[in-house]
């Protein structure tokens, strides 16, 4: 006969590689022998439901294994790793919930028109999701300088409200002034894309009076 695997557990950096589509995950054998295997899923759901349309399983190889590699992800994404052992005997473990991580989500990307309501003091900007997924959070800038630096004197910040809309409105703007519009996207872990630079626009000038 063979002894019962025994269920891998949690380790203690779940996901040591993360990307827009792509994620590695890990776990502990809890002293399962070399070449022991295991399938490990990524899902959507949480418990995990076999049938769930946004599993993704993987089994190790080699054998012995206790990390997988997750492609074809979706984009800011929330996925619970799940994994289980097959002993010898091909006899499977109940799946272990291992923690859980979001892919990360992609800069966002230029409109053709990123502005509108352009007065004095106010505008509001806008640029494309590039793929991030509805409820996506979003940090916008205007400043007056190029290339962006977040402790510029003219920097203007506006998170996005309600999460996902890939727009924000300023306010507080000096007339007649140029400019440079920057954004940031969040994923649903806090990972912050870098800054992209989305165009720029000259506030109205004051009319003589």
């Amino acid at each position: 006969t063979v002894t019962l695997a025994d269920g891998p557990a949690a380790a203690a950096a779940a996901f040591p590689a993360v990307s827009e589509t792509a994620l590695t995950a890990a776990w502990t054998s809890e002293g399962n022998p070399a070449g022991t295997l295991y399938e490990a899923v990524v899902s959507t759901a949480s418990p995990l439901v076999a049938t769930h349309g946004g599993n993704v399983s993987v089994s190790t190889r080699p054998l012995g294994a206790t990390t997988a590699d997750f492609a074809g992800l979706a984009v800011n994404t929330t996925y619970f790793l799940f994994a289980r052992a097959i002993g010898h005997d091909n006899t499977p473990t109940a799946y272990s919930a291992l923690g859980a991580t979001s892919t990360l989500a992609r800069s966002p990307a230029p409109e053709a028109d990123p502005f509108s309501a352009v007065g004095e003091t106010g505008l509001t900007a806008a640029w494309s999701a590039n793929g991030n997924p509805p409820g996506t959070l979003y940090l916008a800038a205007l400043s007056t300088a190029t290339p962006f630096v977040s402790t510029d004197a003219g920097v203007l910040i506006s998170s996005t409200s309600p999460a996902g809309a890939p727009s924000a409105g300023f306010s507080g703007l000096t007339p007649d002034t140029a400019y440079h519009l920057f954004a940031s996207a969040r994923s649903r872990f806090g990972a912050a894309t870098a800054f992209a630079a989305l165009g720029s626009i000259v506030t109205r000038p004051t009319p003589p009076a």
